[in-house]
């Protein structure tokens, strides 16, 4: 009785140094090149829009507060950005002051993660005691610009 699945391209091939080419196989579940679902065989399509459960929006309430952490990494960034854009500029703040600020800008009551994240993805500069923070001035990009604008627009 044969198994259920394609059989190997090669099943008695001595276990090779180097992969072989299998790109053209139809039998080898491994080796079958990706379908492409990017833009790349149409090049003048629009990108697909992203669905509403992707976007950092739904992570933060009706007053522009931080709901939950987002689990993907790539939503988390653009959330930093909006708490980045909340604190002061050109001012320090010892531990209390930004753990104050940071607690009026999300729900989940975590401000040593929001601190620690915002330090380590270079949004703000800190002592080597970590006693004091301080906001690094610099550009968001144009996703995190978009969604600083809306909940400052919702805040309101």
């Amino acid at each position: 009785m044969s198994p259920p699945w394609p059989a190997p391209c090669e099943p008695n091939s001595p276990p090779a140094t180097k992969r072989p080419d299998t790109s053209n196989c139809s039998t080898c579940w491994r080796a079958q090149p990706a379908t492409a679902t990017s833009n790349t065989s149409r090049p003048n399509a629009p990108p697909k829009p992203r669905s509403p459960g992707h976007s950092p929006n739904r992570h933060f309430d009706a007053k522009g507060r931080l709901v939950r952490w987002p689990g993907k990494a790539g939503l988390r960034l653009p959330c930093l950005w909006t708490l980045w854009a909340k604190l002061p500029r050109g001012q320090t703040l010892d531990e209390n002051q930004i753990n104050m600020r940071l607690n009026d800008c999300h729900l989940f009551n975590d401000p040593a993660l929001l601190r620690r994240e915002l330090f380590d993805n270079g949004l703000v500069t800190r002592t080597p005691d970590c006693r004091e923070y301080r906001r690094l001035e610099k550009r968001p990009p144009a996703d995190a610009l978009a969604l600083i604008r809306l909940l400052a627009e919702r805040g309101e």
